[in-house]
């Protein structure tokens, strides 16, 4: 767009041409909001001495009556109910790995993934590329989990600890089940797959959507399981 040379006229023109335009799109009220507050921005860096007061104050007015139009937080369930459903299959995978298949084994797995995704909230890509000794090491009686900055795609390095309780299942995974996996092959990959190599995204996302309605009653995929985690410990932290 060209910078605004009217302070009055040719805002009020974009605005209304694109205000019109967003709502024909079935754009949400918040994501307009955010786009009138976008312009105001925009216009006081092109032209500080715009008068924009009046943008302002549309924001103001739509904001007032802006909700959102998914639900997000009611799709959201706590990671303790997750961990809770999900630990049947845990202890399955603790106590009769040897008597399992492999496509069981991948089954179990699956859970494991599961739980570990629920409490790390980083992103799928992250989920499926996790090495062994360098993204999760094992200190003292639990896992602890890395991202550097140039892993995550927000540039941020990422630290996180798996609750002590999973240390065990973990170990009986990556000691035990991993090698009968990957069949003497080698592989830093900490989720590996009965076809001998890393466990792929879209596996891990197509799993997770196959396997939470058998133990949550409704599908979940990897992306809601990081607003899972993200949302939550947000909120205890700040209480």
């Amino acid at each position: 767009r060209p910078p605004v040379q009217s302070p009055v006229n040719g805002p009020v023109r974009f605005v209304a041409q694109d205000y019109h335009h967003m709502q024909g799109r079935k754009n949400s009220p918040v994501t307009i909001v955010g786009r009138i507050k976008g312009l105001a921005e925009m216009i006081a860096a092109l032209q500080p001495q715009a008068d924009i007061d009046w943008l302002w104050q549309l924001s103001v007015r739509v904001s007032s009556s802006a909700k959102p139009i998914r639900n997000k937080q009611g799709r959201l369930v706590h990671p303790a109910d997750v961990l809770v459903a999900v630990e049947p299959l845990l202890k399955e995978l603790r106590t009769n790995h040897q008597a399992c298949s492999r496509k069981r084994l991948a089954y179990l797995r699956n859970a494991l993934t599961l739980a570990v995704m629920t409490m790390v909230p980083v992103r799928l890509k992250n989920h499926a590329g996790m090495r062994l000794g360098k993204n999760i090491t094992r200190v003292g009686d639990h896992y602890e989990v890395h991202f550097c900055e140039a892993e995550n795609k927000t540039h941020r390095p990422y630290s996180g600890v798996l609750p002590a309780h999973l240390t065990e299942t973990l170990d009986l995974y990556i000691n035990e089940v991993r090698p009968r996996h990957l069949r003497k092959r080698e592989s830093e990959h900490l989720w590996v797959s009965y076809r001998y190599g890393p466990v792929s995204a879209q596996t891990i996302y197509i799993s997770t959507v196959a396997l939470t309605p058998e133990l949550l009653g409704r599908p979940v995929n990897p992306h809601q399981l990081r607003d899972v985690a993200a949302t939550w410990f947000a909120v205890e932290n700040h209480h």
